[in-house]
C-alpha cells in the first residue's frame, strides 16, 4: 500500500511539475513576444527621434546664421548670407546637394557642413510685408516649415 501511495504522490508531483513547466513556458513565450514588440517600437521611436533631432539641429544652424551675418538674399531653392563690412565670416550658403542640405561657409578657408539625409525639396520665400523668410523642407515624405525673422539682417532682393 505504501508503495502505491508513494507512487501516486510521485505521479502527482510529476504532473504538477509538468503543468508548472508548461505554464512557465507560456509566460516566457508571452514575455519574449512583448520584448520583441517593445524592441521594435523602441527602434522605430529612436529613428524618428534621430530625424527630429537632425532637423532641429539644422534649424538651429540657420537661426544662428541670421544673427552672425548682416545681409541675406533668398532664391527659391537656396539662401545666401553675407557680411559686407565685418571681418571674419564673409559668406554662407545653404543649398541642396545629393539629397542633403549643404552649408558652405568661410573666408580664406571654406567649411562645408552637411545636414539631413533624404532631402526631397527645400524652398525659401521672403515675405517683405511681415519681414520674415519662410523655409519649407521635405525630408522622407515629411514636410517641415520654419519662419525666420529678418529684423537683424538686411534682405537683398
Amino acid at each position: 500500500m505504501k508503495n502505491i501511495r508513494s507512487s501516486n504522490k510521485r505521479a502527482e508531483s510529476l504532473i504538477e511539475l509538468v503543468m508548472a513547466l508548461f505554464l512557465l513556458s507560456l509566460v516566457l513565450f508571452e514575455a519574449s513576444s512583448l520584448l520583441k514588440n517593445f524592441t521594435s517600437f523602441s527602434q522605430r521611436y529612436e529613428k524618428n527621434l534621430e530625424s527630429e533631432d537632425d532637423i532641429n539641429l539644422f534649424f538651429s544652424f540657420m537661426e544662428n546664421d541670421f544673427t552672425l551675418y548682416s545681409t541675406v538674399s533668398v532664391k527659391s531653392d537656396s539662401i545666401h548670407f553675407e557680411n559686407k563690412n565685418k571681418s571674419g565670416l564673409k559668406s554662407c550658403d545653404y543649398i541642396i546637394s545629393n539629397a542633403k542640405i549643404k552649408r558652405v561657409a568661410g573666408t580664406k578657408l571654406t567649411g562645408i557642413t552637411y545636414f539631413l539625409n533624404d532631402v526631397e525639396d527645400i524652398s525659401f520665400t521672403y515675405n517683405e510685408y511681415d519681414g520674415i523668410i519662410i523655409m519649407q523642407i521635405k525630408v522622407k515624405d515629411k514636410e517641415y516649415k520654419k519662419i525666420f525673422s529678418t529684423n537683424d539682417v538686411e534682405v537683398i532682393k
